[in-house]
């Protein structure tokens, strides 16, 4: 699968048949699994020797090499909470989030950060069968 090099441009979701499987996808989010993730892949030679994808939740993007972002809160949202706590974790990623070249998959795409792109919810609710995501590592667990 090619990244996408284009802003705004929605990947294909996971549903297309057309296109050749991703192969192994690593999801790594902000728990214990992050550190053990590092562990092992220094030990394997880099991450490309254990996955074919690595997908980061949130913050993870910006700590990690990746090859998409699942961030599904609304960065209008985000900005607000950035804007009560200029020095918090989520002030940063807003930063950031603003020049990630993508994808960064989300709820809402918005101009000012070009890397996001929506979520097909849709096309996966239809391929799943069911809709019940309750937060962003189950959101890219779907879309895997």
């Amino acid at each position: 699968m090619t990244k996408a090099k284009t802003a705004r441009a929605t990947p294909a979701p996971a549903t297309d048949s057309a296109k050749p499987s991703i192969g192994h996808v690593v999801i790594v989010g902000l728990g214990p699994s992050a550190e053990q993730y590092v562990d092992l892949t220094k030990r394997l030679g880099g991450r490309r020797a254990f996955a074919d994808e690595v997908w980061a939740i949130n913050g993870m993007a910006d700590v990690i090499q990746c090859d998409r972002v699942f961030h599904m809160d609304d960065i209008r949202v985000q900005e607000s909470r950035a804007d009560a706590l200029p020095e918090s974790n989520i002030a940063q990623m807003v930063k950031w989030l603003k020049t990630h070249p993508g994808p960064v998959i989300t709820s809402r795409a918005h101009p000012s950060y070009l890397g996001l792109v929506e979520f097909p919810l849709q096309d996966v609710i239809n391929n799943l069968g069911y809709a019940y995501f309750n937060g962003t590592a189950a959101y890219a667990a779907a879309y895997a």
